[in-house]
């Protein structure tokens, strides 16, 4: 048997959002929206990570931590099989290599 494979993709704070409007743009970030002249708010930010980890069973938001302002720096976690938190993709990915490692 084959040990399963992990796709880990981590959406940093620095990464643009969406201020959600119809369908076709609800993934889009306010970067992209605005042809790249504007930024988007950390609330911008949780908001598009949010709807992305529901568009998927295999998406989690999490936070890899706090800003010195005491905001949380949030990420997403796309991996099969789904994990919840930054540590278990961690040990997954940790076991995922040694088990290719093995004979």
């Amino acid at each position: 048997m084959h040990p399963p494979t992990l796709s880990l993709a981590i959406a940093f704070l620095a990464c643009p959002l969406v201020a959600l409007a119809g369908p076709e743009e609800q993934l889009l970030s306010v970067a992209e929206r605005s042809g790249y002249t504007q930024t988007a708010s950390h609330a911008q930010v949780v908001e598009l990570l949010d709807a992305l980890a529901a568009t998927s069973p295999h998406a989690r938001r999490a936070s890899m931590g706090t800003t010195t302002e005491g905001r949380e720096i949030p990420m997403l976690i796309l991996s099969d099989p789904a994990v919840s938190t930054g540590a278990e993709a961690r040990e997954l990915s940790i076991r995922l290599r040694n088990a290719a490692k093995a004979g």
